[in-house]
């Protein structure tokens, strides 16, 4: 089984899914990670500011890093080879590496969606969720 490993920028959280404003990229990738990791694919993350060590190790993660700073981010591996630098991968990149169907890794499951406060599940696009949203919610 291949092993898809992605380097990113540091972030708050391990996934970057936290405050007022979230990032429709990383709630795509969250997704993704998720279905495949259901779906027994070896995929792991690591942020810059969660895991460190993981960036320390790798050399050619450090060489990315050293050539071209920032931009480098997102790299992702597969096999230990870096296969894309400066970008996530789309969902149907995703599956061609993975073996899983794309509408398996974009599957949303409403059990995994965001909660607030009250336990109740959160219309994170909706403008006014965003302003009525308890400041200690992760969601919204």
């Amino acid at each position: 089984m291949k092993k898809i490993r992605l380097y990113e920028k540091a972030m708050c959280c391990p996934t970057g899914l936290c405050g007022p404003v979230l990032d429709p990229e990383l709630i795509r990738i969250s997704v993704a990670i998720d279905n495949m990791t259901k779906n027994k694919v070896d995929i792991d993350r690591y942020n810059l500011s969660s895991f460190p060590d993981k960036f320390a190790k790798n050399e050619k993660i450090k060489e990315q890093l050293k050539e071209k700073g920032k931009y480098a981010l997102p790299i992702t591996t597969v096999d230990d080879e870096i296969i894309m630098t400066g970008r996530y991968l789309t969902n149907e990149e995703f599956a061609e590496i993975s073996g899983i169907s794309v509408d398996l890794i974009s599957k949303k499951d409403e059990e995994d969606a965001c909660k607030c406060e009250d336990g109740e599940t959160c219309d994170c696009e909706n403008e006014e969720s965003k302003n009525n949203s308890d400041s200690k919610s992760s969601c919204c």
